[in-house]
């Protein structure tokens, strides 16, 4: 009887948990449609949903007497969050949302989006067409600064992100600065 009271118990605190979750992920969803996805709002979100898979199988295995089995489902759970993550290239998903969230008439924070890694300068370019002249000509005169040319630090900072990126922008330079920003020879 005892152990039956504890695990109704446990259960209960685990669905207010649940609750207090769901009122972040919420939250998180509100920034997101604000101002737009940072990494910090990728990963806090990636991490609600860790938790909510984590006390998920808290309750599919502890609260049914099999806790024996909770440790490697919930490592299990974290290494699938990072893989999925890793192959959802993180700089180019908040790219590519924010980016979209301009094409739909929203702000975008071109320096941030150029504060990003070279993963996100295919995504970028992809959707350079979607912004405002105004923000189209600044992001284009961003990314020539600063992906055009040869990195410094030479081999031993050498990237495959970065080789793709400097490829991108030397290949459309010409085509990135507009009229007003090209210098006056």
């Amino acid at each position: 009887r005892a152990r039956a009271v504890l695990r109704a118990a446990m259960l209960v605190l685990v669905l207010l948990l649940m609750g207090v979750i769901a009122s972040a992920a919420y939250r998180i969803h509100l920034y997101q449609e604000a101002y737009g996805m940072t990494e910090q709002r990728l990963y806090v979100s990636v991490f609600i949903v860790w938790l909510l898979v984590v006390l998920s199988w808290l309750v599919a295995t502890v609260l049914r007497g099999q806790r024996e089995r909770f440790a490697w489902g919930a490592i299990g759970a974290g290494l699938t969050c990072l893989v999925v993550l890793t192959l959802f290239n993180p700089h180019a998903l908040i790219a590519r949302v924010n980016l979209d969230r301009a094409r739909d008439g929203k702000s975008v924070d071109p320096e941030y989006l150029l504060a990003l890694s070279a993963d996100a300068v295919p995504a970028i370019l992809a959707r350079l067409d979607s912004l405002p002249e105004v923000e189209r000509c600044h992001v284009g005169q961003l990314l020539v600064d600063r992906w055009g040319g040869v990195r410094p630090g030479g081999w031993r900072t050498w990237n495959l992100g970065d080789a793709r990126a400097r490829t991108l922008i030397s290949g459309r330079a010409g085509s990135l600065i507009c009229p007003s920003n090209r210098p006056v020879a």
